[in-house]
Formats: C-alpha cells, sequence, structure tokens
C-alpha cells in the first residue's frame, strides 16, 4: 500500500483547486450596463383628420364690494395666472421595441401657437393625459364703477385652442446607434386667446 505524504497530496489537488476556481470566475457574466435612448427629429404636421377645436374655459373671476352710500370707482387686474398646458400622445402600432425601452420616460417638446414652435417645457411621450402650468396670459386692467351698497361679480372666461394633429420621430440607441421609427398623433393645448370677462350687480 501506496501512502502519500502532505506536501505531495497538496501539490497534486492544487491544480484542480486552481482549475475549478479559473472556470467559476469564466462562469460569471459581467454586469451589462442599461442602454440609453433618445427621441430625435421629432416633427408635427396637420394631415387628414387634423383638427383646431375652439373651447371656451373658466377663468377665475372676482367680487368687488361697496358698503359705501356712494358710487365707487375703481381699477380692476384680471390675471389668468390657472391655465394649464396639456398634451397627450397616442402612438400608432410600433415597429417591435427592445424590451428595455420605457416610452413614457422619454421627454420631447410639443407644440404652441403653432405646430412648427413649441412649449418651453418638455413632456413625457405617455398616452396618459398630462399638464403643467401654461403661465400668466396677458393680463387686463378694468375700470369698473360700483353702485352704492352693492357687490359686482366679475367672471372671465378665455377660448382654448384644442390642437389634434400628426406626428414622426425616431427612437435611437445611443450605445448601439439603432433606430426605431416612431408615428401617431398628438393632442393637447395649442394656446389660449380672447379673454372675456362678465360684470353682474348685486345689492347689498
Amino acid at each position: 500500500m501506496r501512502y502519500f505524504t502532505r506536501p505531495i497530496l497538496i501539490s497534486l489537488l492544487l491544480p484542480f483547486v486552481l482549475g475549478a476556481c479559473k472556470q467559476s470566475a469564466q462562469s460569471d457574466p459581467e454586469p451589462t450596463k442599461p442602454a440609453e435612448y433618445e427621441l430625435t427629429e421629432v416633427r408635427y404636421s396637420l394631415g387628414p383628420g387634423d383638427r383646431i377645436d375652439t373651447v371656451s374655459v373658466p377663468v377665475k373671476g372676482l367680487r368687488i364690494q361697496n358698503h359705501s352710500n356712494s358710487v365707487a370707482t375703481q381699477q380692476v387686474e384680471i390675471r389668468a395666472d390657472d391655465l394649464v398646458k396639456t398634451s397627450q400622445f397616442d402612438l400608432d402600432q410600433t415597429p417591435l421595441l427592445p424590451t428595455d425601452v420605457v416610452l413614457g420616460n422619454l421627454e420631447v417638446r410639443v407644440p404652441e401657437e403653432r405646430v412648427d414652435s413649441y412649449f418651453k417645457e418638455a413632456f413625457t411621450l405617455s398616452a396618459t393625459p398630462q399638464q403643467k402650468p401654461y403661465g400668466s396670459y396677458a393680463q387686463q386692467i378694468l375700470t369698473v364703477r360700483n353702485p352704492a351698497h352693492s357687490a359686482i361679480d366679475i367672471s372671465c372666461r378665455i377660448d382654448a385652442y384644442q390642437l389634434t394633429c400628426s406626428f414622426v420621430g425616431l427612437l435611437t440607441n445611443k450605445t448601439t446607434g439603432q433606430r426605431y421609427s416612431l408615428s401617431g398623433k398628438w393632442r393637447g393645448l395649442l394656446r389660449y386667446n380672447n379673454l372675456s370677462t362678465t360684470l353682474t350687480e348685486h345689492s347689498i
């Protein structure tokens, strides 16, 4: 019967241990960096079935009161600063996109005033309706004559121009350069115009 001494046994086992460690290290894949995508060459246009609809929407009004025994004349500032900009994308049947693409994470500028001019802030490419503050519309200064012991309610409305238009764009993988064409409809607020006021008098 043959016996191996400890140094010889270790030297015999060492190649197997090193080989197993090397094989384990080679089998562990390196983590892949997530791909980055960007939306470019976005264009809007008016095509068949596209349109602009005008809707009158209310604007925050106010009430002025005169509890005195004489007529009061005062200037009132009307500010339409509670208006909102809306946006919603409806995509056509999209091409087969990579599974890591989340279109709702992509931001894009949307039309304002015209289809070839753009709102100052971007919206996500989402089918869910979105809204952001529009910014202050041009103010009005009214000179109001309020009779004695009267209150005047000032109600305001403004025309909202709602646009439905076509859009196209390119989704680009920034790592590989691969491109995917996107198209569909955009619906949202194009602009506001024609702020109007109505004065209603009440006795107090």
